[in-house]
């Protein structure tokens, strides 16, 4: 098995690697979050070099409810107000 992580899937990808390495056989990282040395992108993010990064205001972006479908959604190309479910 392959599997490949882009961006925040590299976090997914590892820790599948990490938990039954006997099924993969490849990871492969585009773009993508490999944490080595800290638990996760969160614990990385309150590094210094991450004070002046756009992930935090980013936030205002998000849309929906992630508790309900089980993932969140992004929509940058809008002006609507974060809170609104569709």
């Amino acid at each position: 098995m392959v599997l490949v992580g882009a961006s925040l899937g590299g976090a997914t990808i590892t820790g599948v690697g990490n938990q039954i390495p006997e099924l993969v056989n490849r990871l492969v990282y585009i773009s993508a979050w490999a944490c080595v040395q800290r638990a996760n992108p969160i614990e990385y993010m309150q590094e210094p070099e991450f004070a002046d990064n756009l992930m935090g205001p980013l936030a205002a972006f998000n849309v929906g409810d992630p508790a309900r479908p089980g993932v969140g959604r992004a929509n940058y190309r809008t002006a609507e107000s974060p809170t609104r479910t569709p």
